[in-house]
C-alpha cells in the first residue's frame, strides 16, 4: 500500500520529502533539482538527507563554490544541433521534412548551439506548407530577423523566461541587455552600476556575460512592445545611413525613455539631428565607424550617465555627466585634438572606468584636474605605462584600480595626498616592482589588492606600518610573506 502525503506548504514538502524517499530504498535515488538560481544555494542544504544511495543533481547557470563536483556544460557541437534541429522539424504523421542540408547549416550556425532556440525555431516549421518553409529559410538566411518571421515564436521563447512578479528586477535585467551588441563581452559591473550604484560593484571587476543574438532579439522584442513614447527604454539599430524618419522632421516627438540606446555599422556616417531626450539616465552608444563625432543632443541630457564605445576629437561638454566607462576602445589618441578641456567638458564626473583599451598608452594630464572624481578604474589595458604625476590632485579619490595592466611599471609619488583613499588594486600588474615610497601618508586606505604583482619581492618601505586603517590585504603567497613583519604594527590587518 502506497503512503499517503497532504502537502500544503514548502515546509510540508521538505519535511514529507524524506519520508517519501524512504520508501524507495534500498533502490539508489538521484533527486535532480533543475535551474537553481545563484542566491538560493541555502535551499540546498534542506535536501540533504543520510539516506543510502542517495545523490542530488543540481543544474544551474552558476557555478556553486560549495560543490566539490561541477561540470560545466558546452553547447551543442555542429552534429548535435543539426541531429536536434531535424528531430524538432518532424511532422507527426511521420513523414519527416528534411531542409536542405546548407539550410540546417545555416540554421545551426545562428543558433549557436542553442537547444531551447533549435527546438522552437524547428518546431515552427513543423506542419507548415513547403512554400511557406522554404520562405522562412530565405529570410533568415538573409539575416532577417527569426522573431519577426513568425508571430508564433516571441511566444514560445517568452514562455520559458518564467518572470514572476517577484522578479521584476530580473526582466528588467534582462531587458537592459538589448541595449549591448551580441556576442560581445559585457562587463558585468556595468550591469550592476545600472540597477545599483553602491561599492558592490566593486567586486565583480574580472566577471563578463555575452548575449546570444537571439536572446538579445528577445529583449527587444520585450521592450518594444508600449508606443515609442511611453517607452521607459529605448533601442536603436541604425543600418547605414537610414536615421528614422520622425527623428528627421521639423518638428520631433520628444523621447521620454529613461533608457537609451543607439547602435550603428561601420558605413554610418550621418550627421546627427537634434534629438531631445532631456530624461535619459543611461545612454548607450555601439558605433562601429572608426571616425564620428558624439551627438550634439547628449549635451541636454540632464540625467545623464554614461557607456560609450569610443571618444570624439572635438568633445561636447557634458556638465551633468558623473559617470563614464570605455570598453574595447579605441582611445589612445582621442584627448590630443581635443578643443575644451576635460575640466570643463566633465566638471562633475564623478567616476572613469576603462576595460580593454588596447592602445592606451598613458592618461590625459587634464584628467587630474576633474577634482570631483572618487573612482578611476583602469583594467586589462596592458600598454599604459605611466600614470600622471599630478594625480595627487585628485584629492576626492576614493577607489584606483589597475588590475592587469601588465607594462605600467610603478605608481606616481604624488598619491601621497590621496587621504580620502580607501582602495587601491594593483592585482597582476606585473611591471610594479616597489610601492609608492610614502605610501604610509594614505591615511585612509583599507583594502590593498596586490595578487601576481610577481616583480614585488623586495621588503615592504618603512613607511607601510602608517597604514594604521589597512584591513584587508589580498595577494599570493610569496607576497603575504613580505607582510609578515608588519602585522605586529597594524592590529586590523588580514592577509
Amino acid at each position: 500500500m502506497q503512503p499517503e502525503f497532504l502537502i500544503q506548504s514548502d515546509d510540508d514538502a521538505f519535511h514529507l520529502l524524506p519520508q517519501l524517499l524512504n520508501h524507495i530504498t534500498p533502490n539508489p535515488i538521484l533527486l535532480i533539482l533543475d535551474d537553481v538560481w545563484l542566491g538560493s544555494e541555502y535551499l540546498l542544504e534542506k535536501f540533504k538527507f543520510d539516506i543510502p544511495n542517495y545523490e542530488i543533481l543540481v543544474t544551474s547557470r552558476t557555478a556553486f563554490p560549495s560543490f566539490k563536483f561541477t561540470y560545466h556544460l558546452k553547447p551543442l557541437n555542429d552534429v548535435d544541433a543539426m541531429t536536434l534541429f531535424r528531430r524538432s522539424v518532424f511532422l507527426h504523421d511521420g513523414s519527416p521534412y528534411i531542409p536542405a542540408e546548407e539550410d540546417v547549416k545555416m540554421i545551426v550556425k545562428v543558433c549557436k548551439g542553442f537547444p531551447l532556440v533549435l527546438q522552437v525555431i524547428g518546431g515552427s516549421l513543423r506542419g507548415e506548407h513547403a512554400v511557406v518553409r522554404k520562405s522562412r529559410l530565405m529570410k533568415w538566411s538573409n539575416g532577417q530577423s527569426f522573431l519577426g518571421s513568425d508571430a508564433k515564436l516571441p511566444g514560445h521563447l517568452e514562455s520559458t523566461l518564467e518572470f514572476s512578479d517577484d522578479k521584476v528586477i530580473i526582466k528588467e535585467c534582462f531587458m537592459d541587455l538589448g541595449s549591448f551588441p551580441e556576442d560581445q563581452r559585457i562587463p558585468a559591473a556595468i550591469l550592476i552600476d545600472m540597477k545599483d550604484a553602491s561599492e558592490a560593484n566593486c567586486y565583480y571587476n574580472d566577471d563578463f556575460v555575452t548575449l546570444h543574438d537571439i536572446l538579445r532579439e528577445l529583449a527587444m522584442h520585450q521592450s518594444s512592445k508600449e508606443p515609442e513614447e511611453e517607452r521607459p527604454r529605448l533601442i536603436l539599430n541604425i543600418s547605414g545611413n537610414n536615421l528614422p524618419k520622425r527623428w528627421m522632421k521639423k518638428k520631433q516627438k520628444l523621447i521620454n525613455a529613461c533608457f537609451l540606446s543607439i547602435s550603428t555599422n561601420g558605413s554610418f556616417s550621418w550627421s546627427w539631428c537634434n534629438i531631445q531626450a532631456p530624461k535619459v539616465e543611461v545612454l548607450i552608444l555601439n558605433f562601429q565607424t572608426q571616425n564620428y563625432t558624439l551627438p550634439k543632443f547628449v549635451e541636454k541630457m540632464d540625467e545623464l550617465k554614461v557607456s560609450i564605445s569610443s571618444l570624439c576629437k572635438t568633445l561636447v561638454p557634458l556638465k551633468s555627466l558623473k559617470k563614464i566607462s570605455l570598453f574595447m576602445c579605441n582611445i589612445g589618441k582621442a584627448f590630443e585634438n581635443c578643443t575644451i578641456q576635460l575640466s570643463n567638458a566633465l566638471p562633475n564626473l564623478m567616476e572613469i572606468r576603462i576595460d580593454y583599451c588596447n592602445d592606451l598608452l598613458e592618461l590625459p594630464v587634464g584628467l587630474c584636474d576633474i577634482v570631483l572624481l572618487k573612482k578611476l578604474i583602469i583594467t586589462n589595458c596592458h600598454k599604459l605605462l605611466a600614470l600622471p604625476k599630478g594625480i595627487g590632485k585628485l584629492v576626492n579619490l576614493e577607489v584606483l584600480r589597475f588590475r592587469s595592466c601588465t607594462d605600467l611599471s610603478e605608481l606616481p609619488e604624488s598619491i601621497r595626498s590621496l587621504h580620502k583613499f580607501s582602495i587601491l588594486d594593483i592585482s597582476d600588474c606585473l611591471s610594479i616592482s616597489k610601492l609608492p615610497k610614502h605610501i604610509g601618508e594614505l591615511c585612509n586606505l583599507k583594502v590593498l589588492s596586490m595578487k601576481g604583482c610577481l616583480r614585488l619581492r623586495s621588503s615592504l618601505l618603512e613607511s607601510t606600518v602608517e597604514l594604521k586603517q589597512l584591513e584587508v590585504v589580498v595577494c599570493d603567497e610569496e607576497r603575504a610573506k613580505l607582510w609578515e613583519p608588519i602585522k605586529e604594527f597594524l592590529t586590523k590587518l588580514k592577509v
